[in-house]
């Protein structure tokens, strides 16, 4: 048995299971939110198997992302009317996410979907993630927003976002074909 190849498919059925998560999620009962949240963050190592241990599939490479996005607007939207949040605080919650998917979704229709893999990643998106999820983390937890989290996480998906739409303007949001 050729441990490498019988193991690759485990990066795939993490990804499977974000959007599995993802869609049970704004049903789940709240006892259970927090812990699909920790869960989901485990399910992160998809991404690091696949590049560590070079498992790479296109399916990932299409999915994950897709899978990323799914998650963070079933977790966001959830919360959103959950907490009573401020439509316009809201929007700017996540406004790096309307960029990306917006971006993301018109690409995907004009260039198929493989061009998913040639959008780089970016520090601030990675950031703005991580953010976000902390303070749904912490929602969840005292079922309130810490409010200088709240405000951190407003900033830094803005700038994310306008760093992204820059991007976009200079047709930079996409890694050029020979290089990807």
């Amino acid at each position: 048995m050729d441990f490498n190849n019988s193991f690759r498919v485990i990066p795939n059925a993490l990804t499977i299971l974000r959007v599995c998560v993802a869609t049970y999620y704004p049903f789940a009962p709240l006892s259970l939110r927090l812990p699909l949240i920790m869960f989901v963050l485990f399910t992160h190592l998809d991404g690091v198997m696949a590049i560590g241990l070079n498992w790479h599939s296109k399916m990932g490479k299409s999915l994950g992302p897709i899978a990323d996005k799914l998650l963070l607007l079933s977790v966001a939207l959830t919360t959103y009317f959950a907490s009573g949040m401020e439509t316009w605080k809201f929007l700017l919650f996540i406004s790096k996410d309307i960029v990306v998917l917006g971006a993301g979704l018109f690409l995907i229709f004009t260039q198929g979907i493989e061009v998913l893999h040639r959008i780089p990643y970016r520090l601030s998106g990675s950031l703005t993630i991580a953010l976000q999820m902390a303070a749904f983390i912490l929602y969840l937890n005292s079922g309130t927003f810490p409010q200088e989290l709240l405000k951190v996480v407003m900033i830094i998906s803005s700038l994310s976002a306008i760093d992204y739409i820059i991007r976009i303007l200079k047709k930079d949001f996409v890694k050029p074909l020979q290089s990807a």
